[in-house]
């Protein structure tokens, strides 16, 4: 059984092709209203605090209520890694796993370099695309995102659920 809100095209095709069978839920259980949403828009962020960040004013401030009342807080990203992407400082190319063409995701754990959902992994020399040797890494993802969390509420206990804590078993550790 495959569940997602979001399904990968490659599931929603098999499923629209009776490869698997499709179940879908339309409406929320008991007719439950949609969670109240307030999206915060981080270039005013950025104007009014002179800094970029990716946890705003806001979300900081209501999950330090939460840990205050001793409840429980989820934060949610659909990125991996430390960085999702890796791009070359010299031609602005991202790069690519040479055996399968999908966009490296740096992961700072185990200082190693996955292509995203693929099992090949490598540290590239240098860009494939001009040759050059400067790469840098952008974004956050999952791991940058828990030690900042570590850092910014270090009396909480923060657990990260990724593809890379679950993979053979093991849940990255609790702090």
């Amino acid at each position: 059984m495959l569940g997602s809100a979001t399904p990968s095209l490659e599931s929603y095709y098999n499923a629209k092709k009776n490869k698997y069978a499709l179940v879908e839920l339309p409406d929320r259980v008991e007719m439950r209203p949609l969670p109240e949403v307030e999206i915060v828009d981080m270039r005013q962020e950025f104007q009014e605090t002179d800094q970029e960040q990716v946890i705003s004013r806001k979300l900081a401030e209501e999950i330090r209520e939460r840990l205050e009342k001793k409840e429980q807080v989820m934060v949610l990203l659909n990125r991996r890694g430390y960085s999702p992407v890796v791009l070359c400082r010299a031609c602005g190319k991202t790069l690519q796993c040479k055996n399968c063409a999908v966009s490296m995701t740096h992961t700072s754990a185990s200082a190693r370099w996955n292509a995203t959902m693929r099992a090949c992994r490598a540290h590239p020399d240098k860009c494939a695309h001009c040759g050059s040797e400067y790469v840098y890494f952008v974004g956050t993802g999952s791991e940058k995102l828990e030690e900042l969390l570590h850092g910014m509420f270090p009396q909480a206990r923060i657990g990260r659920l990724d593809r890379d804590t679950v993979r053979g078993g093991k849940f990255s550790s609790m702090r």
